[in-house]
C-alpha cells in the first residue's frame, strides 16, 4: 500500500482535514545559524557552506555571512583537510525554485551526504520547518502532533502543531 492510501485510510486524518481547513500559510523569513545558534533575519545575511570531498564531520551549514555575523565570523568552516576543499555560495542562490534545483543538482553530484542535503532542502524550502525543527522531539512526547508520516518528515499541519505547542509552553 502506498504511503498516500496508508494515510488515507487512516482514522487520524479527521486533525489533518480541519487544520488544513483553517491553516494559514506558514512562511520562513528567519533562519538559524548553525555557528551561532543565532537568527538570520535577511537572506542577504546567509551563507551556506560544505565541504567538498570530506568523508565525516559537519559537511553542510547555514551560517551569517562576515558581516553580519553577531559574534564574529560564523561562515567559515575549519581548514580543509588534505583531499577536501571548502565551497561556499550565498543563502539567495539555494532559495526558490533555482535553489531547489541547485540543492538537488549538489545530491545527484553526491556534492555532501545526502542526509545533510535533505535536511538543508527542509529548512530552507519546507515552510516553518526551520522555526519547528529543535521542537519536534519535545512536542512528540508531549503527544503533539500525532504524526502519520516517516519520523522527520513532517506536514504543515504537524509543523503548525509544533509551533502553537512551542508559544504554549512558552507563556
Amino acid at each position: 500500500m502506498s504511503w498516500t492510501a496508508r494515510q488515507c485510510s487512516n482514522e487520524k486524518m479527521s486533525p489533518l482535514k480541519k487544520t488544513a481547513t483553517k491553516m494559514t500559510k506558514l512562511q520562513t523569513k528567519t533562519w538559524i545559524c548553525d555557528s551561532s545558534h543565532e537568527a538570520i533575519t535577511r537572506v542577504e545575511d546567509g551563507w551556506v557552506e560544505w565541504l567538498r570531498g570530506a568523508e565525516s564531520g559537519l559537511h553542510l551549514r547555514l551560517a551569517h555571512t562576515r558581516s553580519s555575523a553577531p559574534h564574529g565570523p560564523c561562515h567559515r568552516l575549519a581548514s580543509p583537510l588534505a583531499g577536501m576543499s571548502r565551497r561556499d555560495l550565498p543563502l539567495s542562490l539555494f532559495l526558490g525554485p533555482d535553489g531547489l534545483m541547485l540543492l538537488l543538482e549538489m545530491m545527484d553530484d553526491q556534492e555532501v551526504p545526502q542526509q545533510e542535503l535533505i535536511e538543508m532542502i527542509k529548512r530552507l524550502h519546507i515552510p516553518g520547518y526551520e522555526a519547528a525543527r529543535k521542537h519536534f522531539e519535545a512536542a512528540m512526547e508531549e503527544g503533539v502532533p500525532e504524526s502519520l508520516r516517516t519520523p522527520g518528515f513532517h506536514s504543515q499541519w504537524e509543523i503548525r502543531e509544533v509551533l502553537e505547542w512551542r508559544e504554549e509552553v512558552e507563556r
